[in-house]
């Protein structure tokens, strides 16, 4: 037998044995039918066994020649969705709790139910009872997001200066985040990023607003008032008409009051939709009414 004919009869071996391993997996559009586990496992997972800055592919279906459908780093805490044994390997089900959302199919042997312990340079890993916002602008505000991630939804925001209960500080990516619960306003909690944050000696309040805000307070909820004939009001991440819009709001609906204050020369209000999506942002005050 030449090299050539050998090396054809090979390949096509492998060819047909990719083909029989395609057709023993479920169909792709079918990935849910693959019986999975959770009996002793845990809720979540943490990914572990890679190196920091690398990613980990998730795969559609539990093998790695199949498509990914996003990516995971090292120390991210994953929902389990449960496991199993396919073709002598051990895969799971998990779905990323930060944003962009994905879920997919690693081996298990990149999860483990133990956090990950932080490098000797993550400082900040621990940390003081109370944290307090520096290295802010006037007009600035550190958002504070629903997961560790600068993708993750706003729920609020802080100014420099400001105060807040410290819950506990990670890496994720290469950016430290820590989980605050706000001093102030409605008593926000969620991650904040911490390149923003030093210790704080006291909890003392947070500096008071700024003198004329008659805003600032208000009652428990607003009315979308005086809107043009076909126009909506702008519900914006920060208070500032630049800042990117999260939704919109019609003429008389009702939102909840987070509290009021100056930027510049205008008035915006941090309010929270009560009908629909639900929505947290700024709008300017001078469309709201009690």
């Amino acid at each position: 037998m030449t090299r050539a004919i050998l090396i054809s009869f090979l390949r096509r071996g492998m060819v047909v044995m990719l083909a029989c391993l395609m057709l023993a997996l479920p169909d792709t559009a079918r990935a849910q039918d693959i019986a999975l586990s959770r009996a002793g496992q845990p809720d979540q997972w943490v990914i572990t066994g890679i190196q920091r800055g690398e990613t980990l592919a998730l795969r559609i279906l539990p093998g790695t020649m199949f498509d990914a459908t996003g990516s995971v780093q090292l120390g991210e805490t994953v929902r389990n969705f449960g496991c199993a044994e396919v073709f002598g390997a051990r895969w799971c089900k998990i779905g990323k709790l930060a944003a962009p959302r994905a879920e997919g199919f690693v081996r298990s042997r990149y999860l483990t139910d133990r956090p990950t312990r932080p490098t000797p340079d993550d400082s900040l890993s621990g940390g003081p009872d109370f944290w307090q916002v520096t290295g802010l602008s006037a007009t600035d505000r550190l958002n504070i997001r629903d997961v560790p991630s600068a993708n993750g939804r706003v729920l609020g925001t802080l100014r420099n200066g400001e105060r807040a209960q410290n819950m506990g500080c990670l890496m994720q990516g290469q950016a430290r985040w820590c989980k605050i619960r706000a001093l102030s306003g409605n008593r926000t909690t969620g991650f904040v990023n911490a390149r923003y944050l030093r210790e704080a000696a006291s909890t003392a309040p947070p500096p008071r607003p700024p003198a004329g805000d008659d805003l600032a307070g208000g009652p428990d909820f607003w009315r979308v008032r005086g809107l043009p004939p076909g126009d909506r009001l702008n519900v914006r991440q920060a208070p500032s008409a630049r800042s990117p819009i999260l939704a919109t709001l019609g003429e008389g609906e009702r939102v909840r009051n987070l509290g009021c204050e100056m930027s510049g020369n205008t008035r915006w209000c941090l309010i929270r939709s009560t009908t629909g999506v639900d929505v947290t942002g700024y709008v300017a005050a001078r469309y709201l009414r009690e």
